[in-house]
């Protein structure tokens, strides 16, 4: 059998490395946390590390974030209904307000027909006179005086029920409108504070993405780190 020689073996060992280079040249390939063409110094461990805890961390934040931002729409979506039923109230006091506008006309004509009955009776008292036709008047004045009374009483009693209306109405719509108010103001306030906390979150991002992103890293060590080793 022909012996090999050390040189020949030297070149053979050389040749299966060359074989090998690719393979492990490619499991060394460095990749980036946002899967587009790396640039910059290939990160190291801690670095990864690092950036991975921070991205985990900006994943759960922004959950947070869109889950407030989701109750708020719906504690929103209240507030504008409360708003619309407010409206009703509304149209109730407007109506309330016909109806004073209408009484205070009738306690108008009510004033005009006493203004006229008493210049009647006043007239018939200074012509002192008597007989059948003056009886005639006496009875009618009499009749049109009950009937202003009647009238009267019932306008008061009707001035008395507008006016318990009109409180229950204002009363309860006022205290709506302020309370309808009042979470709506909160809500602008937390709606506020929610977009600062959006837009120090999305600072945060870009910082995030400038720093971490696109800096080449081993992807042995993100199996590592994955593992919790």
């Amino acid at each position: 059998m022909r012996s090999i020689s050390r040189s020949a073996l030297a070149v053979a060992a050389s040749l299966s490395l060359l074989a090998m280079a690719p393979a492990v040249l490619a499991q060394a390939k460095p990749k980036t946390l946002s899967g587009s063409a790396g640039s910059g110094k290939v990160m190291s461990f801690k670095e990864l590390e690092s950036c991975l805890k921070e991205q985990d961390g900006m994943a759960d934040r922004v959950k947070q974030l869109q889950a407030r931002r989701d109750t708020m729409d719906a504690e929103r979506k209240g507030i504008q209904a409360e708003a619309e039923a407010l409206k009703s109230g509304g149209e109730e006091i407007n109506a309330l307000a016909a109806k004073v506008k209408d009484f205070n006309e009738r306690m108008k004509a009510q004033g005009e027909r006493v203004a006229a009955w008493k210049a009647r009776s006043d007239e018939l008292a200074a012509n002192d006179r008597s007989g059948p036709a003056v009886d005639r008047q006496r009875r009618e004045l009499e009749k049109d005086r009950g009937d202003l009374a009647k009238n009267e009483a019932a306008l008061d009693a009707e001035s008395k029920a507008l006016g318990v209306e009109r409180e229950r109405l204002t009363a309860g719509y006022n205290q709506r409108a302020e309370a309808q108010a009042a979470k709506a103001t909160d809500w602008n306030t937390r709606s506020k504070a929610l977009d600062n906390d959006f837009q120090a979150y999305e600072d945060q991002r870009l910082d995030w993405r400038q720093r971490c992103a696109n800096r080449p890293y081993l992807e042995e060590h993100e199996k590592i780190i994955r593992s919790g080793k």
